[in-house]
């Protein structure tokens, strides 16, 4: 023994004394060197452990008789203190059998150290019994798992377990050519009890000795650990795998794991490879195929160290497995808001965070952001959200086949109450819902003050029964802000309702106090009541709430009442509203000598507030002038008049009460910091519709791509005909030519160009809404000829499919010459217009 220590030292004096060498060759010198019984935690390198040690060790059931020195009366106590030893804040055990569910947990209580605050908790698994982690379980014949954790530092929930098996994983039952042994697995959540945002997924196994067992295993815990690792929280994957590092089980586990042994640096390690002895005096542990013993993890930047502890306790190994463990600080967890959102790309990703957000304890939360990334198309089984206060990006994503009936007040196609600082943007909606109470909503089934709706549409059918009341396409009541959203299409019926009050395209009902509807657009089909209040947008308008900036072109709205008058093409009943610049179609069915205002059924105008909106065909929707009702203004047609309508809104000023009336600008309480998008022609409908989502890498950015050869040809532009302006997406292009020449701008087909013939004094201006300014313009040239370019009002030259920088609301980009030539010709295919 002597002999055997001095040898130990020598090497360990040798390698220190090598410098760079010691932390290069010190794990293989030093286990080749090992006693058979010496204590070697003293030669060890120092470990600066991190915040978390969690370990595996297969503790070697405790039936175990064949091996004097292994039966568990020998060697209990010193299982106990090498699991005290290690120090573990959480371990998974393997060969977990009644003896041991019965005894361990008083042995390791036993030799804890005097004073130590560790407070130690098992959950415990049997793989043969169906109930694996009831009482009955934890009494009865069977081998399986163990979970121990410091109850002082941790919290458990979220727990599953699952066998091993070709079959119904949640049924106890043998795997694949694993004939002898059911095989099982376990995991949970476990919560930092200082900082509960701080939590980790650990999953502890068992592995078939089959060799295809094993490997079909392995994928079928990789499956179920995504599945119940809803958060993608750090996780960890422990136990005895009965695989060498080349196994195909191993080599499956690296797809989706990263193995602690292979990522910490030898300077960080202690112990070798070898984690099986098999009973066996470890003498060499630099042989592969004796690691079976793994600890693997995802979600973690870095591990801080790596153990195997070779010790003997009492002189004796306390098991056939060495205890294997790791150091690692758990990371503060992301925050979940617009920079890092959650994001929701399929219907069970959906489900999943809908349930979570709903239990109030699940992984997400209420008051995080999440953005979809694809269109969802749901069946039965979609789970909408009560109540939401987080942020919600569609990111012009639709979500379509939602249908549903409310049990109570307050229901809405994907969330029934909008709290305070909830945002809902961006998101198609197409549903089919009922109801009989009140506040049913195609989106949201009502709001809190706070929130904000924006870049939302809805289409589809709203039915109410009892005493439904206040039914909106985009929500059943607002109390807050709505902007910049559209019904699509539909109907609300609710004509067999009690008192169906308050029905609208938009809205349902804007409540008092400051509440403001603004930039939206219905094309609800029908509307019909059993009572008075509503409209093709809203039914109703509270005291001091705003509706600006509105039209509907609903023709078809009637009520199952004998008598009453609260309804009209955009607005139903205004009590004391401000309404300002809203518009109805002339065919809205309302005679000129019974109602001056058909735009509002009922109107107790606001006492320092003009009401302003005008009535005028569909057709003129489409195309004619139009004059803006708050200024009296002439616009050129619909599309203009509303983009107008946001310059006036922009004009108004945020003050704390209305003053003056008959004074403009008239101010705005508590006016919301919100931005209203341009207005664009639909080009399956024809109508003004809001412009969607931006894209591009700024949301604040509008991007325009116009093509001059499919804008030609959805215009009917004939050959050869000059045409001098092009309008798409809220972006006007006018061009001209030189005055009393025969040039001018032509559309030429067989070239799919806009061209200018003798460039001289030509020019095209750019312009975009009022309230918007330039950002940039992109031009694509189909030739050259003579030099004719385009140039910024700088006299600089925009270059070829090169974006070139403009600002101002519009821009005069002459169609300048090269050289001395003075017939030059501009030829372009398209232009890209940005602008916010």
């Amino acid at each position: 023994m002597k002999k055997n220590i001095l040898s130990l030292v020598f090497a360990v004096l040798t390698l220190l004394l090598t410098g760079t060498a010691c932390q290069k060759e010190f794990d293989t010198v030093l286990n080749t060197q090992v006693s058979t019984d010496t204590d070697i935690s003293a030669y060890l390198p120092h470990i600066e452990y991190g915040a978390v040690t969690l370990g595996t060790f297969n503790l070697l059931y405790g039936a175990y008789s064949e091996s004097d020195e292994y039966k568990w009366a020998v060697r209990k106590e010193a299982l106990a203190q090498a699991i005290v030893a290690n120090d573990f804040d959480i371990a998974g055990f393997q060969e977990v059998d009644r003896t041991i569910r019965q005894q361990l947990p008083a042995l390791v209580s036993a030799a804890l150290p005097q004073g130590s605050v560790r407070n130690y908790q098992y959950w415990f698994t049997n793989r043969d019994r169906q109930d694996a982690d009831s009482e009955a379980s934890l009494n009865a014949v069977g081998e399986g798992l163990g979970l121990m954790y410091d109850a002082n530092k941790y919290s458990i929930s979220d727990q599953h377990y699952f066998w091993l098996t070709d079959k119904d994983p949640d049924i106890m039952n043998v795997g694949w050519d694993e004939k002898n042994y059911h095989r099982i697995a376990c995991c949970c959540v476990l919560s930092q009890k200082d900082d509960p945002s701080k939590a980790i997924f650990v999953m502890v196994t068992h592995m078939p000795l089959a060799a295809n067992a094993r490997r079909e295993a392995a994928s079928l815990i990789n499956n179920r650990a995504a599945l119940y690792n809803t958060g993608n929280l750090p996780a960890f994957l422990v136990g005895d795998m009965n695989a060498a590092p080349d196994d195909a089980a191993t080599t499956a586990f690296k797809t989706k794991w990263l193995d602690a042994y292979e990522k910490v640096p030898a300077s960080a390690k202690a112990g070798g490879m070898m984690t099986f002895h098999s009973k066996k005096a470890i003498t060499e542990t630099t042989d592969p195929s004796t690691r079976i013993d793994y600890v693997f993890y995802q979600n973690v930047d870095k591990l801080n160290s790596y153990k195997v502890d070779y010790n003997r306790y009492n002189g004796y190994y306390p098991s056939d497995h060495c205890a294997v463990s790791v150091t690692f600080d758990i990371p503060v967890p992301a925050s979940h808001d617009e920079s890092n959102p959650w994001l929701v790309s399929s219907i069970d990703d959906w489900n999943k965070m809908a349930t979570s957000i709903n239990s109030g304890s699940g992984e997400y939360k209420a008051n995080e952001c999440y953005k979809l990334t694809a269109d969802l198309a749901f069946g039965a089984g979609f789970v909408r959200i009560q109540a939401f206060n987080g942020i919600l990006d569609g990111d012009g994503h639709k979500m379509s086949g939602i249908t549903g009936e409310a049990t109570a007040a307050d229901f809405g196609g994907i969330i029934n109450v909008l709290g305070e600082n909830g945002v809902v943007k961006d998101l198609q909606v197409e549903a089919t819902l009922s109801s009989a109470f009140m506040n049913l909503g195609g989106v949201v089934g009502k709001d809190t003050p706070g929130s904000l709706i924006d870049g939302v549409t809805f289409k589809g059918n709203l039915s109410g029964t009892g005493s439904v009341s206040r039914i909106g396409g985009i929500i059943g009541t607002s109390y807050s802000v709505v902007v910049n959203c559209g019904c699509l299409g539909g109907r609300i019926e609710a004509g067999t309702a009690t008192k169906s009050e308050n029905l609208g395209g938009i809205a349902g009902r804007i409540e008092q106090n400051s509440a403001v509807m603004a930039n939206c657009y219905s094309f609800i089909e029908k509307i019909v009541s059993s009572q008075n209040n509503f409209g093709g947008v809203t039914g109703g308008l509270g005291t001091n709430a705003y509706c600006v900036n509105v039209y509907s072109t609903c023709t078809d709205l009637s009520s199952t009442l004998a008598t009453g008058s609260s309804f009209g093409g955009c607005i139903g009943y205004a009590k004391s509203g401000n309404i300002r610049n809203v518009y109805t179609s002339l065919e809205a069915a309302f005679a000129p000598d019974t109602n001056l205002k058909p735009w509002v059924g009922s109107d107790k105008e606001a006492s320092d507030w003009l009401t302003t909106g005008a009535a005028i065909s569909l057709d003129n929707m489409k195309s004619g002038a139009v004059s803006l009702p708050s200024s009296g203004a002439s616009c050129e047609s619909f599309l203009a008049a509303l983009n107008a309508g946001i310059e006036d809104w922009n004009a108004l000023e945020n003050i704390t009460a209305l003053k003056g009336k008959g004074v403009l600008p008239y101010g705005v309480v508590n006016k919301p910091d919100v931005t209203l998008r341009p207005w664009v022609t639909d080009p399956e409908s024809g109508y003004p519709v809001v412009q969607a989502k931006y894209s591009g890498g700024d949301d604040n950015v509008a991007t325009v791509s116009i093509v001059v050869k499919d804008y030609a040809e959805a215009n009917n532009w004939a050959n050869e005909t000059a045409y001098d302006t092009i309008e798409m997406n809220g972006v006007s292009l006018k061009a001209s030519g030189k005055e009393g020449t025969a040039n001018g701008v032509y559309n030429a087909p067989s070239y799919y160009d806009w061209r200018f013939y003798q460039a001289r004094e030509g020019a095209v201006v750019v312009s975009v809404p009022s309230g918007f300014t330039l950002v940039s313009i992109t031009v694509d040239y189909y030739e050259y000829k003579n030099g004719g370019l385009l140039v910024d009002p700088q006299g600089a030259q925009i270059l070829d499919n090169e974006e070139h920088a403009l600002s101002g609301q519009s821009a005069v980009l002459p169609v300048g010459n090269m050289g001395t030539a003075t017939n030059g010709q501009a030829r372009i295919l398209s232009f890209v217009v940005k602008y916010k």
